[in-house]
C-alpha cells in the first residue's frame, strides 16, 4: 500500500513538475526578450511637426514639407520625409498646412512622418 502511494505521488510531482519547468521557461524566455524591446522604444523619439506641404511624391511615399523650428529637435527648414503609411498622402496636396508627429530612430538616424492631418487647405486647390 505504502508504495503504490510512493509511485503515485512520484507520477504526480513528475507530471507537474515538467508542467512547472515549462511555465518557469516560458516566463524566463519573455522576461528575457524585454530588455531588447525597451531599447528600441528608447532608441525612437517623436516630436510634433507643423509646415506648408512644398510636394508630394506618391510613387515613393515622401512628402516634402516647409516646417517650423521643432523643439529640442531641429530648426526651421524645408526637408523630405519619407512616409510610413502611404495611404497618409492620398488626402494631402501641394500647399496644405498640416501636422504631424515626425519619429526619429536614433540608432540609424531615419525620420519619417506618420499620423498627418491637413489644418488647412490650399485655398487655389479648392
Amino acid at each position: 500500500m505504502n508504495r503504490m502511494k510512493v509511485i503515485l505521488i512520484r507520477n504526480f510531482v513528475t507530471r507537474h513538475l515538467q508542467t512547472v519547468l515549462l511555465i518557469l521557461f516560458v516566463c524566463f524566455s519573455l522576461t528575457a526578450c524585454q530588455p531588447a524591446l525597451s531599447k528600441e522604444r528608447a532608441v525612437i523619439k517623436q516630436f510634433n511637426l507643423r509646415g506648408r506641404v512644398e510636394s508630394v511624391d506618391q510613387k515613393n511615399s515622401g512628402i516634402t514639407v516647409a516646417h517650423e523650428d521643432i523643439p529640442g529637435f531641429m530648426p526651421a527648414m524645408t526637408m523630405l520625409f519619407k512616409v510610413r503609411d502611404a495611404a497618409e498622402l492620398r488626402t494631402i496636396r501641394l500647399g496644405d498646412q498640416i501636422q504631424a508627429v515626425v519619429g526619429y530612430n536614433q540608432r540609424t538616424k531615419e525620420t519619417w512622418l506618420q499620423q498627418i492631418v491637413v489644418i488647412q487647405r490650399n485655398r487655389g486647390d479648392q
